[in-house]
């Protein structure tokens, strides 16, 4: 997104319409920093727009708090922006019953804004993180490497389908050196930490199966976590018995500017 577009964004906010960045929420003190970064940045972004920060778990301030403050701070409307990668059981469910509460108590209308999804920013943004884990190593063939995608896991049956979406989408111009329109050899596979299959444990052997040279792991998280933990801890398991593939770690998404600009950009269009 240009400078250009991030001021016509800003530009067409009105002042009265507050913005609540929604979070998650953990227990992990560099995840939850990580998030109140984004929010920051956000608040950065849009200036004079009151923007605060609301988890939907396990840490405040939570989404009525962040709508109580919103609403101190002289907001006649809330465009609510999930920090979510997936529209799952929490961006279709949980965060839309605690936005109604909030709401409700409040007295101000709350308009929820669609979650990261397969923003364009995002799909850039994994891109340079796997540019980032492979540029100081030795070249490899794309026939000869698999990424795999590695997402929290969900019970929403659409899970799959919506990680599977961003794995393609992200295999084109997977080296930054290419043309975005076209699409890297390298194979995809992924693997879901929780619920959903393939377990990641099953995508671990199924990829290390096709015996490749390389296989980058793709965490497609935002931010630092018990998740995280267990893709390094599953990783370097895996270095050890399966000694003949090399097996990279990429790291999270974190709180990159992208991140912020998929959020800014999500929020604004449902601008009433």
């Amino acid at each position: 997104m240009s400078q250009q577009s991030v001021a016509e964004h800003v530009r067409v906010w009105p002042e009265e319409i507050g913005c609540l960045v929604v979070g998650h929420g953990t227990v992990n003190e560099t995840g939850a920093s990580e998030a109140r970064e984004v929010a920051l940045r956000m608040q950065e972004v849009l200036a004079r727009v009151p923007v605060e920060l609301g988890f939907l778990e396990c840490v405040e301030p939570t989404i009525s708090q962040g709508v109580e403050r919103l609403a101190s701070r002289g907001c006649s409307m809330i465009i609510a922006a999930p920090l979510l990668l997936f529209s799952a059981g929490h961006a279709m469910r949980d965060v839309p019953e605690e936005l109604a509460r909030a709401s409700k108590v409040s007295g101000i209308e709350v308009f929820q804004a669609e979650v990261l999804g397969c923003h364009p920013q995002l799909v850039a943004l994994s891109q340079r993180r796997r540019h980032e884990a492979i540029r100081l190593l030795s070249p490899c063939e794309d026939s000869e490497s698999i990424d795999l995608f590695v997402g929290r896991g969900s019970s929403d049956p659409e899970a799959l389908d919506h990680l599977l979406e961003f794995a393609a989408l992200s295999a084109r111009g997977t080296d930054l050196s290419l043309a975005q329109s076209q699409t890297s050899q390298t194979r995809t596979h992924i693997g879901f930490v929780a619920v959903a299959k393939p377990s990641l444990q099953e995508a671990i052997q199924n990829a290390a199966s096709e015996i490749p040279r390389r296989v980058v792991v793709r965490p497609h998280l935002l931010f630092a976590g018990k998740v995280e933990m267990e893709i390094q801890t599953a990783v370097a398991s895996a270095q050890k018995t399966y000694p003949r593939t090399e097996w990279v770690l990429a790291k999270r998404l974190g709180c990159d500017h992208s991140v912020v600009l998929s959020l800014l950009d999500r929020a604004t269009a449902v601008i009433p």
